[in-house]
């Protein structure tokens, strides 16, 4: 009888073990991250990020035609300078005034602006050598002068340095201001910068 009693008694303690068993909650575990990126990686295949964006760059386009530059006064030649020095008079300052009035005079006739190689030839012995090189890479074509108004007027200042002057000519499109240069070796005028009017 004890034999039967214990029996039972073990077995029900069994069946309530297993309830208990049964009863409590299954934790389900969530991989982190670096598991995650383990396991793509494993599969052969790797975690996607976002590619980084770009902002396109657009090239700055260079102009038809050069600016002319902001020049200062050249120092006058000292005493030992080659050459005879230079001074100012009427007949230089008429030979100043007909060098820039020329120059516009020539590049405002179609036939000069026609190409570059005849806009390139009515350059040559106007201009110095620098400014020449300089206009021989601009677009004739975009100049929109085609009529000279009036002779050029020296500014202001030009009686200060004989080898130097600045000259304003009336044109079509503006007035455009012509920086002239010349040296006791070479005293012919001759236009180093040319500004040209902008967009009316």
């Amino acid at each position: 009888m004890k034999k039967i009693l214990a029996l039972i008694l073990t077995a029900a303690l069994a069946v309530l073990l297993i309830v208990i068993i049964i009863s409590q909650p299954h934790k389900t575990e969530t991989p982190t991250q670096a598991e995650t990126e383990k396991s793509a990686q494993s599969q052969g295949s790797a975690p996607e990020f976002p590619a980084p964006t770009t902002t396109p760059t657009t090239a700055a386009a260079e102009p038809p035609y050069p600016q002319g530059a902001k020049l200062t006064a050249p120092p006058q030649p000292g005493p030992a300078a080659t050459g005879t020095p230079l001074s100012w008079s009427p007949r230089a300052k008429d030979q100043a005034i007909r060098a820039a009035t020329d120059l516009m005079g020539v590049l405002a006739k179609p036939e000069t602006r026609a190409n570059r190689t005849a806009f390139n030839k009515a350059l040559e012995g106007r201009l110095t050598e620098p400014a020449r090189k300089l206009w021989a890479r601009a677009d004739p074509s975009k100049l929109q002068l085609n009529k000279v108004r009036g002779p050029a007027l020296l500014e202001a200042g030009w009686q200060e340095n004989p080898y130097w002057a600045w000259a304003s000519v009336p044109a079509n499109d503006g007035t455009w201001r012509l920086h002239l240069h010349r040296t006791p070796t070479d005293p012919a005028w001759k236009v180093d910068s040319m500004q040209v009017p902008g967009p009316r």
